[in-house]
């Protein structure tokens, strides 16, 4: 059905402007179908007759000679090309000449300009400048710019102090400086300050008389995505997109030759939103893919296929070129939400019931910290991805290992040298990468962590706030090649974090500055309680219990190295129940949380004996004072844990001593 139009009569803008009045349409949207259209909006956006915030489409290609808003005058509506061309023959002596002279809140869209362009600085194929916000989208320049000043671009001149946003904008056409040298930006020409955004970019152009140049932006503030230029940069610092080349891996592309040379030149493929929220079923979000401002076909020039775009974690879309468009290019989004099953509640906490709900944990983290919230784990899981990966996004809430395992294979290339450096998220390598007013309990970290930077560690990155560790056990290998690593806390930055019943059994290679419980904190204090150390060091660099920094040390257990507020465990006290009965420390029954493992007859915190032993978890083992179970006269129990009156006459698996015997 076709819009309707009709014909509004504005005598004051006939009685000022000696035109007839532009057609609109029923929403008020000016259609500017000729060159007198586009003067009369112009004129009428000047003198006030339109409003600044005024919505026009363009219905034909036309020729302009005037340009639309200035400083006294903010163009601050709608401008839908609709795809039509604009083909200029403009020339001005001040600043911000461009067929679009001035925005402030507006959006320009889907327009091609062709034609000429000469003024002063800051002058621009579209836009002069932009002051407050905007945005520009799905624009093709190819006309010439001519200026006698500087910092001009080939789309936008200036974004003043913005918060402007260039989408899918294509600058081909060519750029002449003045005599001695411009200052260019062949998308965008300057700004000083706000943040101009520019995603899925291109530069394509020709370029005269520009001593300083950039492909894509000069100015001061800008933030870059997924742009790409042809002409490198020239007495410019930074790159903010990728060069185009003959071949383009990982990108769709048609293959073009210009000036006899052949290139590989990318589609724009916009429509793909960084996150969506979890609902339960496949999002599919459908790609927009364009070459030099035509939209293409899907189907014909390409298809599309997704991955793992049900569940909360990383998505993937991809997008395969057909015909003339060659290539396959991937682009991941989020999908956040909660989809653990639980409330999060102490009573109903949110459950990791496998390695595929650890990976949406960690997704979650980055949207909901888990503030006040419980997570529990019910089973042995793998891991490969670490919680709280960004130091601004830490996981806040209580986690319950609950006598679960986690076996990590978690493998880190980052080189970060401290938290004294801006690579705050490249150091601490841990299952839980930054933790903040934070309770981390009852779990098991096995498995391998390989890290190149600072303060990695078996349990915990990086703390901060407030923090509380206890019954946990790491038996994983951890190496690296820094400093300052540690077998459960690596760094307690400026927290006051508490690490109490804790075992460190496992290995670190490599490495300085080793803390076994511990490595480094520095402004903050730490407590450590009633921990254990056995672990395994080839280097022999060791710190039983921490390194350095501010730490009370609290009725502490080590055996390797030497530690002067800690008590040496020799193999015999280890052996006859004297360390676990210290490590106690007064506490007896359910209470105590350290019980002489079954198995290796070593400390070990009750949560994990039965997984080790294979003893049944509603069994009572018979205790001394030391921890240790009771070897003479030891009763009988079946596997399932049910006590016999004596020695079994039947054949079976028995458990005596804390220990399997097969009876024949």
């Amino acid at each position: 059905m076709k819009t309707r139009r009709f014909i509004i009569s504005v005598i004051a803008l006939i009685c000022t402007t000696g035109v007839k009045a532009i057609e609109q349409e029923t929403d008020g949207t000016y259609l500017i179908a000729s060159t007198t259209d586009w003067n009369a909006f112009a004129a009428g956006i000047s003198n006030g007759t339109i409003h600044i915030t005024a919505n026009a489409k363009l219905t034909a290609d036309i020729e302009v000679t005037t340009m639309i808003g200035s400083e006294s005058k903010k163009y601050a509506g709608t401008f839908d090309g609709n795809h039509h061309t604009i083909t200029a023959n403009i020339t001005g002596t001040s600043r911000y000449v461009a067929p679009f002279c001035y925005l402030s809140g507006a959006t320009i869209k889907d327009i091609i300009v062709d034609g000429s362009v000469n003024g002063d600085i800051h002058c621009a194929g579209l836009v002069g400048a932009v002051s407050g916000s905007g945005l520009i989208s799905n624009a093709v320049v190819r006309a010439t710019v001519t200026t006698k000043g500087s910092h001009c671009g080939g789309v936008l001149g200036h974004a003043q102090d913005s918060y402007t946003t260039m989408n899918g904008c294509i600058f081909s056409g060519t750029i002449n400086g003045k005599s001695s040298g411009s200052t260019v930006g062949a998308i965008c020409g300057w700004n000083h300050g706000g943040l101009t955004t520019i995603n899925n970019c291109m530069e394509f152009g020709t370029f005269t008389n520009c001593s300083t140049f950039n492909p894509i932006f000069c100015g001061s503030t800008v933030k870059a995505n997924s742009s790409y230029y042809l002409t490198p940069k020239k007495n410019t610092e930074k790159d903010y997109g990728t060069q185009i080349l003959s071949s383009m891996p990982g990108e769709v592309c048609k293959q073009m030759e210009i000036s006899g040379n052949p290139y590989s030149v990318p589609v724009l493929v916009d429509g793909i939103d960084s996150k969506y929220d979890y609902s339960g079923e496949a999002i599919s979000p459908e790609p927009v893919v364009s070459f030099f401002g035509t939209t293409l076909k899907k189907g014909t020039d390409y298809t599309v296929s997704y991955s793992h775009n049900i569940s909360v974690g990383i998505a993937t879309v991809t997008i395969t070129g057909m015909g003339e468009y060659k290539g396959t290019k991937t682009i991941n989004f989020k999908i956040i939400g909660i989809c653990l099953s639980g409330a999060g509640t102490e009573d109903s906490p949110y459950l990791i019931n496998s390695d595929d709900d650890w990976i949406s944990f960690v997704t979650c983290i980055e949207e909901n910290s888990f503030s006040g919230q419980h997570v529990k784990l019910t089973k042995d899981i793998n891991i490969q991805s670490m919680a709280g990966v960004r130091d601004d996004h830490p996981f806040t809430g209580t986690f319950d290992g609950d006598g679960h395992t986690m076996t990590a294979n978690i493998v880190s290339t980052a080189t970060g040298d401290g938290l004294s450096t801006n690579n705050l998220n490249d150091v601490g390598i841990a299952p839980f990468h930054f933790i903040k007013d934070a309770t981390i309990k009852n779990v098991r970290i096995a498995g391998t962590i390989n890290a190149k930077s600072n303060h990695a560690a078996g349990l915990i990155g990086v703390a901060y706030e407030t923090n509380t560790i206890s019954d946990c056990v790491v038996s994983a290998t951890i190496t690296t090649t820094a400093g300052y690593v540690s077998g459960i806390i690596g760094h307690g930055f400026t927290s006051t974090t508490t690490i109490k019943d804790c075992l460190f059994n496992g290995r670190i290679e490599g490495g300085s500055y080793i803390g076994a419980i511990w490595g480094h904190n520095h402004g903050g204090i730490g407590y450590i309680v009633n921990c254990l150390e056995k672990g395994t060091y080839p280097n022999g660099n060791i710190h039983p219990i921490y390194y350095d920094g501010s730490v009370n040390l609290t009725n502490n257990y080590y055996v390797t190295g030497s530690d002067s507020k800690s008590t040496k465990a020799t193999a015999e006290a280890l052996a006859d129940g004297t360390v676990t009965n210290a490590l106690n420390n007064g506490r007896t029954g359910d209470n105590a949380p350290w019980i002489q493992d079954p198995v290796t007859n070593l400390p070990m915190l009750r949560i994990f004996v039965p997984d080790n032993s294979g003893i049944s978890t509603g069994m009572t083992l018979p205790l001394n004072d030391h921890g240790q179970i009771i070897h003479d006269n030891a009763p009988w129990y079946h596997i399932d844990g049910q006590k016999l009156s004596g020695k079994p006459t039947e054949k079976g698996i028995y458990i005596r001593n804390g220990r399997k015997i097969i009876v024949k």
